[in-house]
């Protein structure tokens, strides 16, 4: 590996699909750089939960963290925050037994 370099070795989780394809490439615009290939696959955490728990999430992080009775944290839409919650959700969801694969098709 050369400097400057980082080994991927795994792979992105984001909120929803909607959240993924609008945001990371406006953000990667913004900043000049493309969206790198191991960007463009992920884990739709609403769609992991779903296969999990049977059930869709309407509301997001909101529902997700009271189907597994969790106690959601911070302000919704916070990043930091929203992060937090996603961890934690997927930090539950591991711990039941359920193994969090991709759930995306590279665009």
């Amino acid at each position: 590996m050369l400097p400057g370099q980082c080994q991927y070795w795994g792979v992105p989780v984001a909120d929803s699909f909607k959240q993924w394809i609008n945001l990371l490439p406006g953000q990667c615009q913004y900043w000049g750089l493309p969206v790198a290939d191991y960007f463009k696959q992920w884990i739709n955490l609403k769609k992991a939960y779903s296969f999990a728990m049977g059930c869709w999430p309407k509301n997001g992080l909101l529902d997700m963290n009271k189907g597994l009775g969790l106690q959601y944290t911070g302000r919704p839409h916070s990043g930091i925050e929203d992060c937090r919650n996603v961890a934690n959700i997927m930090k539950t969801l591991a711990c039941r037994g359920f193994i969090l694969k991709q759930t995306s098709k590279p665009f």
